[in-house]
C-alpha cells in the first residue's frame, strides 16, 4: 500500500506501486496494509481519526409549505370576508392587484410559506370586519371554514 501524505494525514491510500504512473511531484510513501485514508501519523505508527461522537438530536423536523389551490385558498376566508375584500378591490390597488393574481387562470398554487402571500394576507387584517390577526393566523395555516 501507497499513501500520500499531507499534515500526517493519508490523503489518498493506493494499493499498486505508483512508480511512474504520476507526476514526479507527487510524492507517495510506502505504508502498512491497514492504513486508510484520513489516517493519522503519529510517533510512527498509524491511527484512524478521532470521529467525534455522534450526538442524536430530537428536533422537529421543519414544517412544510402549506400549499393550496386558488379555490381553496379563498376557502380560509369567510364569505363576507371574500365578499368584502371583493369591494374593497375596486378602490384599493393592493387588494385589486392580489385578487387579479389569484383570479387569474394561470394561477394553479397558493404557497402560504412565500412572503408576498403572507405580507398580503395580513395587509388584510382590519380592512373588513371581522378580518383579526388571529383570523390570518388561521388563514396562513391553510385552516378552511
Amino acid at each position: 500500500m501507497y499513501a500520500r501524505i499531507q499534515n500526517n494525514t493519508a490523503i489518498e491510500v493506493i494499493d499498486f506501486d505508483p512508480k511512474g504512473k504520476f507526476h514526479p511531484s507527487i510524492i507517495w510513501r510506502k505504508v502498512p496494509g491497514h492504513v486508510k485514508q484520513g489516517w493519522i501519523l503519529d510517533d510512527g505508527n498509524w491511527a484512524p481519526p478521532d470521529v467525534p461522537e455522534r450526538v442524536e438530536t430530537t428536533e422537529p423536523e421543519p414544517e412544510r409549505p402549506v400549499i393550496l389551490s386558488p379555490i381553496a385558498f379563498k376557502m380560509c376566508f369567510a364569505p363576507q370576508e371574500r365578499i368584502g375584500f371583493y369591494a374593497l378591490a375596486e378602490t384599493d390597488a393592493i387588494i385589486k392587484d392580489w385578487i387579479t393574481i389569484l383570479d387569474d387562470p394561470r394561477c394553479g398554487r397558493v404557497d402560504l410559506s412565500l412572503t408576498s402571500t403572507r405580507d398580503a394576507v395580513r395587509y388584510l387584517v382590519g380592512k373588513v370586519e371581522g378580518f383579526t390577526d388571529e383570523r390570518a393566523v388561521s388563514v396562513l395555516k391553510g385552516e378552511m371554514i
